[in-house]
């Protein structure tokens, strides 16, 4: 476990200002009575046994947000140090499709890098 100090979480917030938005798929988990999965007419069974209008299931909704890079960067930092927000950056990186990781985004990787090795 690294320590976050506050010039780096100053500069892990910069950092995430830089870093383009995101969107991350993920499931939210409700209960939905059967009388309402049977009224979307779509599923009549569920695990192979048919729905009962007065019973509960847990259902999974498909979920689109937008990625929060400052605390996904702390959290990497948190974990791995530096090379955790490295291998973020490259992750975003490569999501970008063939833009490269900005010259001012370097700047704020080196000065993070610098800072953590003069603690």
């Amino acid at each position: 476990m690294h320590q976050l100090s506050k010039n780096i979480e100053k500069l892990l917030q910069q950092l995430a200002g830089l870093l383009p938005q995101v969107t991350i798929n993920s499931n939210e988990k409700h209960w939905v009575k059967g009388s309402e999965i049977l009224s979307w007419d779509t599923i009549k069974e569920i695990e192979g046994k048919p729905i009962n209008p007065d019973e509960k299931y847990l259902w999974r909704y498909p979920v689109i947000s937008s990625a929060n890079h400052y605390r996904r960067l702390k959290n990497r930092f948190k974990k791995n140090g530096i090379k955790g927000v490295q291998e973020y950056l490259e992750w975003i990186n490569g999501l970008a499709k063939g833009k490269k990781i900005s010259d001012q985004m370097q700047a704020v990787m080196t000065v993070i890098k610098t800072i953590a090795e003069n603690q």
